[in-house]
This record gives C-alpha cells, structure tokens and sequence, in this order.
C-alpha cells in the first residue's frame, strides 16, 4: 500500500508493473479480523515497553506487517530463523 501509493503520487507507471510483477509472484497474506487483534497486541507490548513505532493515533502499518509474519510463520511451523519481515522502520 505504502509503496504503491507513492508510485502513484509520482505517477511512476514503470514501477508500479515492477511491483505488480513481484505480486504476481508473491504470496499473498489478506488482512483479517486476526491479524488486526494480534496487530493489536503487538502495539500495546511495543508501547508498553516503551518503543514507539509510530505516532500514537498513526495506523502503524510496520505492526500490522509484522503481525502478518508472525501468524504466517505459525501457521507453517517456522522458527524465527526461517524468515525475514524487511521494513525501514527499525
């Protein structure tokens, strides 16, 4: 979303069929009822641990993303060691 709505602000036409040919060859991960609850726990673990990963009232979608990996990573068996979530936001 975050990259694709830049492209397009920039009217980056070439880019954007880059991405769409990375998604077409991508595993897609819809956003549900449960990855928006566990999304959820993650900020307030984050918050209360007093890391901020984005302004209080921002929809933080670094959590969300990383809230996808964990459910994605459970579901198939995986150990933090076999996969990788690559985001700008340390």
């Amino acid at each position: 979303y975050e990259t694709r709505r830049e492209l397009m602000r920039k009217g980056a036409t070439g880019q954007i069929a880059q991405l769409d040919s990375l998604i077409e060859r991508t595993e897609y991960l819809p956003i549900d009822t449960d990855a928006m609850r566990e999304a959820s726990r993650l900020w307030a673990i984050a918050r209360q641990g007093g890391y901020a990963t984005a302004s209080p009232d921002a929809l933080d979608g670094d959590v969300i993303i990383a809230a996808q990996a964990l459910r994605y990573a459970q579901t198939r068996g995986l150990t933090e060691d076999e996969y990788t979530v690559a985001t700008g936001n340390a």
